[in-house]
Protein backbone atom coordinates (compact mmCIF):
# COMPACT_ATOMS: atom_id res chain seq x y z
CA UNK A 1 0.00 0.00 0.00
CA UNK A 2 1.20 3.35 -0.90
CA UNK A 3 0.22 6.54 0.69
CA UNK A 4 0.68 10.19 0.81
CA UNK A 5 -0.88 11.98 4.29
CA UNK A 6 -4.45 12.01 2.11
CA UNK A 7 -4.86 9.52 -1.00
CA UNK A 8 -4.11 5.87 -0.38
CA UNK A 9 -2.91 3.80 -3.92
CA UNK A 10 -1.62 0.92 -4.46
CA UNK A 11 -4.38 -1.52 -2.93
CA UNK A 12 -4.86 -3.55 -6.63
CA UNK A 13 -1.95 -4.07 -8.23
CA UNK A 14 -1.75 -4.57 -12.39
CA UNK A 15 -0.60 -7.82 -13.51
CA UNK A 16 -1.31 -8.99 -9.79
CA UNK A 17 -4.54 -8.47 -8.56
CA UNK A 18 -6.28 -7.27 -11.79
CA UNK A 19 -4.91 -7.96 -15.79
CA UNK A 20 -3.80 -4.95 -18.39
CA UNK A 21 -7.70 -3.78 -18.99
CA UNK A 22 -8.02 -3.40 -15.11
CA UNK A 23 -10.24 -6.41 -15.07
CA UNK A 24 -10.63 -8.50 -11.69
CA UNK A 25 -12.63 -11.32 -10.68
CA UNK A 26 -16.67 -11.78 -12.14
CA UNK A 27 -15.44 -9.08 -15.31
CA UNK A 28 -15.33 -6.08 -12.32
CA UNK A 29 -12.94 -3.32 -13.16
CA UNK A 30 -11.05 -1.75 -11.22
CA UNK A 31 -10.29 2.21 -12.26
CA UNK A 32 -9.37 4.11 -9.45
CA UNK A 33 -6.27 5.39 -7.94
CA UNK A 34 -5.74 1.44 -6.01
CA UNK A 35 -4.27 0.14 -9.20
CA UNK A 36 -1.10 3.37 -9.10
CA UNK A 37 2.21 1.62 -8.69
CA UNK A 38 3.61 5.10 -6.97
CA UNK A 39 1.84 8.46 -5.63
CA UNK A 40 1.79 10.64 -8.37
CA UNK A 41 3.03 13.08 -5.64
CA UNK A 42 -0.24 15.37 -6.39
CA UNK A 43 -3.67 15.19 -5.45
CA UNK A 44 -5.05 12.20 -8.02
CA UNK A 45 -8.63 13.49 -9.02
CA UNK A 46 -7.37 14.38 -12.72
CA UNK A 47 -5.09 11.17 -13.22
CA UNK A 48 -8.41 9.11 -12.17
CA UNK A 49 -10.73 11.00 -14.03
CA UNK A 50 -8.33 10.72 -16.97
CA UNK A 51 -8.05 6.56 -16.32
CA UNK A 52 -11.94 6.73 -16.10
CA UNK A 53 -12.37 8.42 -19.58
CA UNK A 54 -9.54 6.39 -20.95
CA UNK A 55 -10.78 2.90 -20.25
CA UNK A 56 -14.36 4.19 -21.21
CA UNK A 57 -13.40 5.16 -24.65
CA UNK A 58 -11.61 2.29 -24.91
CA UNK A 59 -15.07 -0.11 -24.52
CA UNK A 60 -16.83 1.78 -26.53
CA UNK A 61 -14.82 1.56 -29.46
CA UNK A 62 -14.02 -2.28 -28.73
CA UNK A 63 -18.22 -2.78 -28.44
CA UNK A 64 -18.62 -0.56 -31.44
CA UNK A 65 -15.58 -2.96 -33.56
CA UNK A 66 -17.98 -5.59 -32.77
CA UNK A 67 -14.79 -6.87 -29.71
Amino acid sequence: MVMTIWHYHGGYQVEKVVDCDLKGVNRLRVIDGSTFLSSPGINPQATVMMLGRYMGVKKLRERLAGE
